[in-house]
């Protein structure tokens, strides 16, 4: 019975040690799967992260592009407008040059026809002077034979 009884003992001690081993078995599986899991969910989130920064990224790098293209668009409406600008001057410019130019010539054109009118008139008046004196002589020479002969036919008569 004493052999029997310590059988049975060891086989009890064997069973618990059994079992003990199974807990502790699967207590290191449970702590293994969870670290596991844990790791997993760390890693998700790290991708997850890791896709949150790099969709930042690509996000900033579009408003990026996009700020640059409405600078450059306001940069070269700036130049066309001050293209204009100039190209308006430019062209004011011109006509006000041809427009001066235009007076210049008519201002010499007066003149010199004031200067040709008063040449004919000068020549007019020389020529009319010259008439003048013409006739004054021809009268005064007339004048003169009227006398003499007044003075002629006055000696005569007497």
């Amino acid at each position: 019975g004493v052999l029997q009884k310590q059988m049975l003992e060891r086989e009890e001690q064997h069973k618990k040690l059994k079992e003990e081993v199974s807990r502790d078995k699967k207590m290191v599986n449970d702590i293994i799967d969870r670290i596991a899991k844990e790791d997993k969910m760390e890693q998700a989130s790290r991708m997850k992260k890791v896709e949150e920064t790099r969709e930042l990224v690509a996000r900033f790098q579009e408003e990026r592009r996009l700020q640059k293209e409405a600078i450059e668009r306001e940069q070269q409406q700036q130049e066309a407008e001050i293209q204009a600008y100039n190209e308006m001057l430019e062209k004011r410019k011109l006509e006000e040059e041809a427009e001066k130019k235009r007076v210049d010539e008519e201002k010499k054109l007066r003149w010199k026809r004031v200067v040709e009118e008063t040449e004919n008139q000068t020549q007019s008046k020389e020529e009319y002077d010259a008439l003048r004196n013409l006739l004054w002589e021809e009268e005064l020479e007339a004048k003169q034979r009227r006398e003499e002969e007044e003075e002629i036919q006055m000696r005569m008569r007497r």
